[in-house]
């Protein structure tokens, strides 16, 4: 089979894996979850959410990417361990972290210890899914959120016969999907080898990527979180729900930048000058091309998953549509960034990011109520996507 079937199979089977966890997650279990829970309750659930998907977008999946990316510079029979280090120390980090601070948000103390016990789950799960993806073993990830959509759908039903547990779907899909993955390659259950004579640099890479990650996620998903104490819990919600467009892009994103970092990762004869004036190029036409036909998305989304915010999400549903087209440009160009130039500029780069989204966000909200706040993440993300585009063009 020809390198670009292979290339188009691999994406195939990615996107199907990940549409089977945007269908369990996105799709059947939040919704489910926002009619039957309070506003308030919902509103307290999607704030964990933001928060632990910072924390394992930041960690578990940049140390995934940081393993494809070492393999992809310099292979080496001990970058697993390597990496592996760190994630432990992560881990460490994720419940010295979650559970006071689940406390503090008044999460009672085994719902803390319960959704902390989630966390950790997935940050696992975020790692071991980027080794498989470099090592192209995309069948293993669809068996693995198999297991994540049963765990889900099991949960569901012990919901709608009375159980009172609201996480539960969260952890039965956690558990099931991790202890899936943790057998789907030999090195996940070998004992991790003593550490390389590489281990300081790809720590102080990897502190590089976790530190630019952070930078990114906090605007990233910081939207979601600030929007509660600027507007309140059903804004939050109303928010969320009009969001939903951008949870189907990924589908269609993240798969595709799964593959092509795991392509570029294992391919040192890439033309970097001819593959980024071509990616600029058709990253120019989706982006503008998304701007477009994200506004029906939006409401076609809201409407069928979130109804009861559908009129909220009308009023915002301009900036919404810019603010996803803008986002989705920016992972895809993320990718070839991440490949191509210095992983510490991207660090920068984020923290501008922060910076235009804390000074921009409040004002929008104090000025213009929702509709002001989503204009300023709007204006956010386009900022961002424009920086990255001309650095690379100039670059090139």
């Amino acid at each position: 089979m020809s390198k670009r079937k292979l290339f188009l199979k691999d994406i195939v089977v990615n996107t199907v894996a990940f549409g089977v966890y945007m269908l369990a997650h996105h799709i059947i279990m939040l919704p489910y979850l926002a009619k039957i829970l309070p506003v308030e309750v919902n509103s307290q659930l999607l704030l964990y959410l933001m928060l632990a998907s910072i924390f394992t977008a930041s960690f578990g999946n940049e140390f995934g990417v940081l393993y494809q990316v070492r393999m992809g510079r310099n292979p080496s029979e001990t970058a697993f361990s390597d990496v592996y280090r760190l994630l432990h120390c992560s881990n460490l980090l994720l419940i010295v972290i979650f559970v006071p601070m689940l406390l503090i948000l008044h999460f009672s103390v085994v719902e803390s210890l319960a959704l902390t016990l989630v966390t950790l789950l997935w940050n696992i799960r975020m790692f071991y899914h980027s080794v498989l993806r470099h090592r192209k073993q995309f069948k293993s990830i669809f068996v693995s959120n198999l297991g994540y959509l049963l765990g889900i759908a099991a949960a569901i039903v012990l919901l709608a016969k009375g159980v009172d547990i609201y996480w539960l779907p969260l952890l039965f899909g956690e558990f099931i999907s991790t202890f899936i993955t943790i057998f789907k390659d030999k090195d996940f259950l070998k004992k991790i080898k003593a550490r390389s004579s590489e281990y300081k640099d790809i720590r102080r890479e990897g502190l590089d990527l976790v530190g630019a990650a952070v930078l990114g996620n906090i605007p990233g998903y910081g939207d979601k979180i600030l929007v509660l104490p600027l507007l309140g819990s059903f804004n939050m919600s109303s928010y969320y729900a009009g969001n939903s467009l951008s949870k189907g892009l990924m589908l269609l994103v993240n798969p595709v930048n799964g593959v092509l970092l795991s392509w570029l990762s294992t391919d040192a004869g890439d033309d970097k000058r001819r593959l980024t004036r071509r990616m600029l190029r058709a990253n120019l036409i989706i982006v503008i091309a998304l701007a477009l036909i994200s506004y029906p998305l939006i409401y076609l989304a809201t409407y069928l998953l979130y109804r009861q915010f559908l009129e909220i999400v009308l009023s915002i549903i301009i900036p919404l549509a810019i603010s996803a087209a803008f986002a989705t440009g920016t992972t895809v160009l993320k990718v070839i960034f991440l490949r191509y130039y210095k992983i510490s500029a991207i660090k920068y780069i984020n923290l501008l990011k922060i910076i235009f989204f804390t000074g921009l966000a409040p004002l929008g909200a104090y000025w213009g109520g929702l509709l002001g706040f989503t204009v300023a993440i709007a204006v956010s993300n386009g900022i961002i996507w424009l920086i990255y585009f001309f650095s690379m063009l100039k670059s090139d």
